[in-house]
């Protein structure tokens, strides 16, 4: 039990790292961009990287971006950045969970429901997410200069299939734990 308590704890502390990480990178990201663009090995450049597809076309455009232009794709991009933070506060409440022994229980599955679904939802969202965002940089390049990708690659497809897996598991563990907690007030 002592080895749960421990990985519980640390994977906790890796959580809240990672949401302190997402905050902050989406703000950089947006507000200054050229922490990332100056140099391409930077920690932050993953998060830019991840929310856009051709990276080399739109750099140019997002460090000349409006500032109404900047805060509308600030807007459409919070989604990614709070389901993410969502689906890690998720993990966290499950690590607290873990911590104090509470390891078959309803509150515990209703986490992973919810944590899965967020998942599922990040799946479908991120690549529309992508092409909003592709339209919104480049929205003030002149017409002809103006860029519209839609993309849906196989990364895309597993995460929406390996997220919809997960997300029937954890609801068949929720039935199976209403059931469970049936079962024990009619022995």
């Amino acid at each position: 039990m002592k080895n749960i308590i421990f990985y519980a704890r640390f994977v906790k502390s890796i959580s809240y790292i990672c949401i302190a990480a997402t905050v902050i990178s989406f703000f950089i990201k947006w507000l200054v961009p050229t922490i990332v663009l100056d140099n391409p090995y930077h920690i932050f450049n993953l998060f830019l990287a991840y929310t856009l597809d051709d990276f080399s076309e739109v750099a140019h455009s997002l460090l000349s971006m409006p500032i109404a232009h900047r805060i509308m794709a600030m807007v459409v991009d919070s989604g990614v950045s709070v389901l993410l933070v969502m689906i890690l506060w998720n993990i966290i409440e499950v690590m607290k969970k873990f911590e104090g022994n509470e390891l078959f229980s309803n509150s515990l599955v209703n986490f992973f429901v919810k944590m899965n679904t967020y998942a599922f939802c990040l799946a479908l969202y991120v690549p529309i997410n992508r092409m909003i965002l592709s339209v919104i940089i480049t929205l003030h390049n002149a017409p002809g200069h103006r860029i519209f990708t839609a993309s849906f690659g196989s990364a895309d497809l597993f995460n929406i299939l390996m997220f919809g897996i997960f997300m029937i598991m954890t609801l068949v563990m929720q039935q199976a734990t209403v059931l469970q907690n049936e079962h024990n007030l009619t022995v």
